[in-house]
């Protein structure tokens, strides 16, 4: 399943206006308790410059003017619970285990002690103790602001991606049209789609050409080629055994493997894999070698279970393998072949005598690099290796 662009988008505007939300929601609840404190804090004030105006004027000592606010000569006359909260000459709040907010200041009057302005601002308190409505109120503000946050979101997310996705689609459409979206928009994604309707088209020629190559080989080359067969067949008796006839009929049948190769890994179709019988593939390809086997003398040795299987393409397995049994039915001294296959791990192990030239790369038919292709247009690894008079190929199915 593809991951989405614009759900990856929205997702991260969605995380961002959560964050705003949060952050604006904490910062508007700090700012409501300030604006509280700050109230209840000039009312007090508001009534200590009541008592010391009224103080000056008459020299008596008036009442607050608020029932919630009480006044009191000195500390010790200050209710108990309350005596160990308050500290001298500033002013401050208290909290009580019954949830009851006070709020004190010290009064300084003339030729009088300190006394103590002490409000119980409970009933003052909005937002520790918001009511029902306000609280409905207020929260249905930050739940439709946060929905339409996210829904703005949700429409950026899909008005910024709707480019990108338009030219995905028509990327995968086939027939690809043409041109391909935006291309002539200037901007960023304009440029992308110029580039990849440039590189497109190239890719399109070349496979093009590519598959024209591949017919005109696979067709016209196997003309002559079996031309060149029959004529060979055909020669007298008298010449059919010289060296250079010889050497041309073995040069033909290797331009004619080199060709089914070539045209087996550039069709599609080698792509395509199947569990492949090991024992009977590995028989089939002995057994159309087995002229050859008998002239050479060639001692094999098969070591594979009946049930045996690997997953690959049965044309290309044929050639891999056909392949390096014709290297070891050259370069084998003594001529013995020893083929194994367990645990998904193909071996040809054949001696090579002291003194005898052993195995090159070069020397594999189509050689190690077309080798190496068969291996893995299959999903197969290949390698050699040499030791102990022994040569051995690996394949990894």
């Amino acid at each position: 399943m593809k991951a989405s662009l614009q759900k990856r988008l929205f997702l991260v505007l969605g995380i961002f206006v959560l964050a705003i939300t949060a952050l604006w929601a904490g910062l508007s609840l700090m700012l409501a308790y300030i604006v509280e404190d700050e109230i209840i804090d000039r009312l007090l004030a508001g009534e200590v410059a009541q008592l010391q105006q009224t103080y000056v004027s008459s020299g008596v000592m008036a009442q607050p003017r608020l029932d919630e606010v009480a006044i009191y000569a000195s500390l010790e006359d200050v209710p108990a619970a309350l005596q160990a909260h308050i500290e001298p000459g500033v002013g401050g709040e208290i909290f009580t285990p019954d949830d009851t907010h006070f709020h004190y200041r010290w009064v300084q009057l003339q030729g009088v002690p300190p006394m103590l302005l002490v409000a119980e601002v409970s009933p003052w308190l909005v937002v520790s103790r918001m009511s029902t409505s306000l609280f409905i109120l207020l929260s249905t503000g930050l739940f439709m602001a946060l929905l339409l946050s996210l829904v703005a979101a949700y429409v950026i997310a899909g008005i910024t991606t709707r480019p990108l996705r338009e030219l995905t689609a028509a990327i995968e459409q086939n027939p690809r049209p043409g041109p391909l979206p935006h291309v002539h928009q200037n901007d960023e994604v304009g440029v992308l789609a110029t580039a990849m309707e440039s590189a497109l088209d190239g890719l399109q020629q070349a496979l093009a050409r590519e598959s024209a190559f591949t017919h005109d080989v696979s067709h016209e080359l196997r003309t002559p080629l079996t031309a060149l067969r029959n004529a060979v067949v055909l020669l007298p008796a008298s010449v059919a055994n010289d060296a250079e006839v010889k050497q041309l009929v073995a040069a033909s049948a290797e331009i004619e493997n080199l060709l089914t190769t070539l045209v087996a890994l550039a069709r599609s179709e080698s792509s395509l894999t199947t569990p492949l019988p090991m024992r009977a593939l590995l028989e089939d390809v002995l057994l159309a070698r087995s002229e050859v086997i008998e002239a050479k003398g060639l001692v094999l040795e098969l070591n594979v279970d009946d049930e045996a299987t690997a997953q690959g393409n049965e044309q290309l397995a044929r050639l891999l393998i056909g392949n390096l049994v014709d290297n070891a039915l050259h370069y084998a001294h003594p001529a013995r072949l020893s083929i194994r296959y367990h645990a998904g791990l193909l071996e040809l192990a054949n001696p090579v005598g002291q003194g005898e030239r052993a195995a090159h790369p070069a020397s594999l038919g189509h050689g190690l690099s077309l080798v190496r292709r068969l291996a893995s247009s299959q999903g197969w690894r290949f390698n050699t290796a040499e030791a102990d008079n022994q040569y051995v190929a690996r394949i990894a199915t």
